[in-house]
C-alpha cells in the first residue's frame, strides 16, 4: 500500500484539505497515511480566480499513480469534483464524476430530483431566462457556490435588477474554476450549461420546515442512514439561520418521510460508495427539496461528536479506504424518533450591516466566552459586505445538552455580547 513497502496502511489522498480536516483528522493516531495534498491558490470555501483547477486535478492524478494510493478523501464541493475525475481514472473507491458534478451543479441535480419547485435557469450574458417568463416572487442562487452567496429572494423587478447587478459583479470572481474544470472533464453535449454563465432560479417556498438527512452507500449500493438534522430559522423572508440542531425532534413517521425522499433523490443521482446528504422543506401539503450535496456536512462535525459521541470523518475516511464495516461501526446510535439524550446545536452570528468588522463585532468579548469555542469569519480590519439575502455570517459556536430551550438562552447572551450593533441582526420571536 502506498511506495512505502513496510506500511500495511491504505494511502489516502487528502483533496484540497481544509482547517478543520486537518483539526479533526490531522492529530490522530490512524490506520491510514494521509497525504495532504493542497494548491496556494486555493481559497476555501469559494476557490478564487487564481485557482486552476485542472492543473490541480491533473498533478493529483500523476500523484495518484506515483504513490500508489488506494483512495481519495473530500470534505466539500470543490475537492469532491476533483475527487470523481479520480476515482473514475484510476478505479479507486468512491461515487464517479457524474453524480457528483449532478449534484453540485444545481440545476442539473432539479433535472434529477424527486419532489422539486418551478425552476429555470437565466442566461447572464442575454439576461433572458430559459424556459419561462420572468415572474415575481422569485429565488436565486448560482448554480455551484456555498454557503448561500449571492442567493436572493427577489419580490420585484427592482429587487431583481439590484440583486442582478450584484451577480454580475461578484459571480466571475468564482466561476472561472469551474466552468475550466467542467470544460475539461464533463460531456458538455450532454450538459451544455455546464460551461455557461448561468443563475439558478426557482420558486420561493413559504411556511415551511427545513431538514437534512445525511447518509451514505456502501459498496452493494445499499443506502445507510447517518441522522437527520433540523434547521431552524429566524422569522422573515430574509431567511437566515439561528441555529442547526441535531437528532432532528420531528415525530417518527414524518422523519421516515424524509428518508424516503432523500432515497429516491440519491437513487436517481446514482451515487456509489459515498456519504451525502439531501436538505428538504417540509410544507403543509407537500415535501421539496432544498439540495443534493455528494458530500458529507464535515461542518457538523462537531455536532455529531456532541451528540452521538461519533465522527463523520472517521466514516468518510473508512469509506474511502474501501473499509465500509468500519464506516458502519462508527455510525450513529441513532433512530428516527423524536426522542435524545444530548442535542448539538450550531449557532450563527448573523449582521445585515456592512462597513468595518471591529464596528459590527466584540473581539474582546468572543475571546473571553469559556463554555464553546467561538469561530469568528472576521477580524479587526476586515470590512463586512452583504453578498446574501441571508445576512453576513461573523461567528458561529456549539452547544450541547437535553433542554433546548435553554441553549437558546445561553446563544442569545453569547450573541448579545458578540454584537456591537444588535439592530441590525435579526432577533429571535422568543425575544420580541
Amino acid at each position: 500500500m502506498g511506495t512505502d513497502p513496510t506500511s500495511t496502511k491504505p494511502d489516502l489522498l487528502v483533496l484540497l484539505p481544509t482547517d478543520r480536516d486537518r483539526d479533526k483528522l490531522g492529530g490522530r493516531d490512524l490506520d491510514y497515511e494521509l497525504h495532504w495534498f493542497e494548491d496556494e491558490d486555493f481559497d476555501y470555501p469559494q476557490p478564487g480566480p487564481e485557482f486552476d483547477m485542472v492543473e490541480y486535478t491533473e498533478r493529483a492524478s500523476d500523484y495518484v499513480e506515483t504513490e500508489d494510493i488506494d483512495g481519495v478523501l473530500f470534505s466539500h464541493d470543490v475537492a469532491n469534483l476533483v475527487g470523481g475525475v479520480l476515482i473514475d481514472r484510476h478505479d479507486l473507491p468512491g461515487p464517479s464524476l457524474e453524480p457528483i458534478f449532478l449534484a453540485d451543479h444545481k440545476y442539473y441535480s432539479r433535472k434529477h430530483q424527486p419532489n422539486v419547485p418551478w425552476f429555470d435557469y437565466i442566461d447572464l450574458e442575454t439576461g433572458e431566462w430559459g424556459e419561462y417568463d420572468i415572474q415575481f416572487p422569485a429565488y436565486l442562487k448560482p448554480p455551484f457556490l456555498t454557503m448561500t452567496l449571492l442567493q436572493y429572494r427577489v419580490n420585484n423587478r427592482e429587487e431583481y435588477e439590484e440583486a442582478m447587478s450584484v451577480v454580475e459583479r461578484e459571480l466571475p470572481k468564482y466561476t472561472g474554476p469551474f466552468k475550466d474544470f467542467f470544460g475539461a472533464y464533463v460531456d458538455t453535449e450532454k450538459y451544455p450549461l455546464a460551461t455557461e454563465d448561468i443563475m439558478m432560479v426557482e420558486e420561493p417556498l413559504e411556511d415551511w420546515t427545513q431538514h437534512c438527512v445525511e447518509g451514505w452507500v456502501d459498496p452493494n449500493g445499499e443506502i445507510q442512514i447517518w441522522a437527520i438534522s433540523d434547521h431552524n430559522y429566524y422569522e422573515g423572508e430574509e431567511l437566515a439561520i439561528d441555529n442547526y440542531s441535531t437528532p432532528s425532534t420531528l415525530p417518527t413517521e414524518a422523519q421516515e418521510k424524509l428518508i424516503d425522499i432523500a432515497t429516491d433523490a440519491i437513487n436517481q443521482h446514482g451515487f456509489q460508495q459515498s456519504f451525502w446528504n439531501v436538505e428538504i422543506f417540509r410544507l403543509p401539503e407537500r415535501h421539496v427539496i432544498t439540495e443534493v450535496n455528494g458530500r458529507t456536512a464535515s461542518v457538523w462535525e462537531p455536532l455529531y461528536q456532541g451528540a452521538f459521541d461519533t465522527s463523520v470523518y472517521e466514516g468518510i475516511m473508512h469509506l474511502a479506504g474501501d473499509r465500509p464495516d468500519r464506516t458502519a461501526a462508527v455510525e450513529p446510535d441513532w433512530q428516527p424518533t423524536p426522542d435524545y439524550e444530548t442535542m448539538g446545536t450550531q449557532f450563527h452570528v448573523v449582521t445585515f450591516g456592512e462597513g468595518p468588522a471591529e464596528e459590527y463585532v466584540d473581539f474582546e468579548f468572543a475571546e473571553s466566552v469559556t463554555d464553546t469555542d467561538i469561530e469568528l469569519f472576521v477580524e479587526p480590519g476586515d470590512e463586512i459586505e452583504q453578498t446574501r439575502t441571508s445576512g453576513f455570517w461573523v461567528a458561529r459556536f456549539h452547544l450541547f445538552g437535553d433542554d433546548y430551550p435553554a441553549m437558546l438562552d445561553r446563544a442569545d447572551e453569547i450573541r448579545s455580547g458578540i454584537l456591537k450593533k444588535p439592530e441590525k441582526s435579526p432577533e429571535p420571536d422568543r425575544l420580541t
